[in-house]
Order: C-alpha cells, then structure tokens, then sequence
C-alpha cells in the first residue's frame, strides 16, 4: 500500500479532503538536473488535493487541520493508469480499424478519422462511467489509515 501524509481541510459525512504535498522522486533518480518534472514542481503550489475515504474511522475522529495517513493500494494505481491512458487508445484504434474496413480512397480516411474519434469518445465515457460506479469503493480508493493529532 502506498502511503501519503496530508492536512484535512474539509470533511462530509463518508469523505474528507485531505491537502498533500507532491513529493517528487528526483531525490532518487540519476537524471535529476535534465528532467522538466523538477523544473515544473519548483513553479508550482506543489499541493494536491485528495479525496479520502473514512474507512474505519468517523467524522468525529477527525478534525480540520488534522495531520492525517492516507493509504493507496498499488493495484489500483495500476489499473487507474491501464483505464485512463489504454481504454480510450484500444477504442480509438479499433473505431479507426472498424469504420476505415472495406471503404477505400478519400472516404476511407476520413471514414477512419470518423471512427478513431467516436472510439476515444466512448473510452473516455466508459473511464468516466467506471470511476463514478467506483467512487464510494474502499478498495478502489485512497482510505484513512491513522489519524496524528
């Protein structure tokens, strides 16, 4: 499980916002002087605001400004990525494959931009769909571990 440390600034009755700070990992990487990442975060708030699950705890247990431990299992950093990035490029290249299939010439082409563009679009529906039916899911979101006070 990954684990991040944040500060509450707001909480409902089944969530709490937690603000983290983004920690970049140039620390550990050899091209730290060459790479845009660390250019970019020394620009930036270099905060991110996280919606957490209460998980085990209550909106009792937790008060705003609370130093708090979110907890994030690998898995879902995983398959998040292979949704958001592989989803609407496999739906795009076969909208492309489908729509182009038997046309020839001109109206081939655009045919196949047609396609690649209707496929995209209904990856992007589908991740939307499937992050919304998973948003109440502790296992598929970053939950509350402890609570420092």
């Amino acid at each position: 499980m990954l684990l991040e440390t944040g500060t509450v600034v707001s909480k409902t009755t089944h969530a709490l916002m937690v603000e983290t700070i983004k920690k970049s990992t140039c620390a550990h990487c050899s091209a730290a002087s060459g790479c845009g990442h660390a250019v970019l975060s020394k620009f930036s708030t270099n905060t991110n605001q996280v919606r957490v699950l209460l998980g085990k705890f209550s909106t009792e247990d937790v008060g705003l400004g609370d130093d708090v431990t979110i907890g994030v299992p690998e898995y879902v950093v995983v398959q998040g990525a292979l949704l958001i990035y592989m989803l609407p490029l496999i739906l795009s290249i076969s909208g492309a494959w489908i729509s182009g299939y038997g046309v020839s010439g001109l109206e081939g082409d655009v045919s196949g931009i047609f396609g690649a563009l209707m496929g995209f679009a209904l990856g992007g529906f589908a991740t939307r769909f499937w992050t919304r039916k998973t948003s109440g899911d502790e296992a598929r979101n970053p939950v509350l571990i402890a609570v420092s006070e």
